[in-house]
């Protein structure tokens, strides 16, 4: 059974969020300047948020459903709660509160729109120029990760396009390509994703290649089939031009203590730029013996705090490493992306502070 407190800090908000709105009920019904109106809402909101903690305790429901339930009673409460405290100002003709908390509803609303409707669509590219001693020649890699849809429409086409448009020599995709509520859901999306890689020719001089996420099912193979993407569900190394690849499989790059033998799983290769990449960014804090390492995963939090990062990003490295580009014990290259889609499912579809991101690596000689 997982509940509400798999995960301390939406727990901890959620319940704070309850005892604050049963506090301002109390207050409410005291105060000699309410409406009955007003104060029924105050109570109604106690009893939802009594009946959806309840429910995500007992009901076998995912956490993430949790955090749905604290998004709306933040976003589509707090707008009314907003609302009727402007009206309670006006009929009381206090125009300095009523001002203050019209204020306030704007900004509220502005923030709404904003990670509901705006920050999910703005794809950002970020280009990040390296260098190696190990290359003769300037290598692009395309990081492409969490397109995550239930929808494989318009942003997502346009998403992969612009990949294309950039003219990587590789592509590595690293997993959570569909995300959706039935099997009968997979298969029509998979296959918008199969009919869209085939008449895109979607691929690059050096190959497109792509590992497995948490949200694939058993056939998540299928969706590449006809196209020139290859697909790993076991961690494999080989070598490719003047680069050596490992393709993490979905427990291996969850695997903080994932020992990567090269010189077993590539002999003679150990002087190639060696790129190692999974789903998840857990196996850099191991011993995988790569130049760069790629992964996805965490959609750097999805709700981030100015000056703090990811409030969660179910991974178990570093905060600072959740998100972008990290060089991490002296030696190694660490390049995490946000992703291109979003949490689905349970989970409220928002981003804040965290864009929806495409990576552009380019790693050229060192002289």
């Amino acid at each position: 059974m997982r509940a509400i407190f798999d995960y301390p800090l939406p727990s901890f908000i959620y319940l704070s969020g309850a005892i604050i709105f049963l506090f301002c009920a109390f207050r409410f019904l005291k105060s000699q300047r309410n409406s009955r109106f007003l104060s029924y809402y105050f109570l109604a909101t106690c009893v939802v948020y009594a009946i959806s903690i309840l429910l995500v305790i007992l009901l076998p429901v995912q956490s993430f459903a949790a955090v749905t339930l604290l998004a709306w009673t933040i976003f589509a409460g707090g707008t009314l709660l907003l609302a009727l405290i402007i009206r309670q100002a006006i009929e009381s003709k206090l125009k300095l509160t009523g001002g203050f908390y019209s204020l306030i509803l704007l900004v509220h609303l502005a923030i709404t729109i904003d990670v509901f409707l705006i920050e999910p669509a703005c794809l950002e590219i970020d280009r990040l120029n390296l260098q190696s001693e190990k290359l003769k020649r300037e290598v692009k890699i395309a990081l492409v990760t969490d397109l995550q849809t239930d929808h494989f429409g318009n942003y997502e086409k346009t998403a992969l396009d612009k990949v294309l448009q950039e003219k990587p020599d590789l592509i590595l995709l690293c997993g959570d390509y569909i995300q959706c509520m039935s099997k009968a859901e997979y298969d029509r999306e998979g296959a918008r994703l199969t009919e869209y890689l085939k008449e895109s020719n979607f691929g690059a001089p050096l190959g497109a290649y792509a590992v497995r996420g948490n949200t694939e099912l058993p056939d998540w193979q299928d969706y590449f089939k006809g196209s020139r993407v290859e697909t790993f569900e076991e961690t494999t190394t080989f070598p490719k031009d003047q680069l050596v690849l490992t393709a993490l499989n979905f427990y291996d790059s969850f695997n903080s203590k994932f020992d990567a033998d090269l010189k077993k799983l590539a002999p003679a290769q150990t002087d190639r730029y060696h790129i190692v990449f999974g789903h998840a960014p857990d196996f850099a804090r191991s011993n995988t013996g790569g130049d760069l390492l790629l992964a996805g995963h965490t959609h750097g939090g999805q709700v981030c705090a100015p000056g703090f990062g990811p409030l969660v990003y179910l991974s178990t490295v570093e905060r600072k490493w959740a998100s972008g580009y990290n060089r991490i014990f002296g030696n190694r290259d660490l390049v995490v992306s946000r992703g291109i889609g979003m949490e689905r499912c349970y989970a409220p579809r928002l981003r804040f502070f965290c864009h929806p991101q495409l990576i552009i690596i380019t790693v050229k000689p060192k002289i």
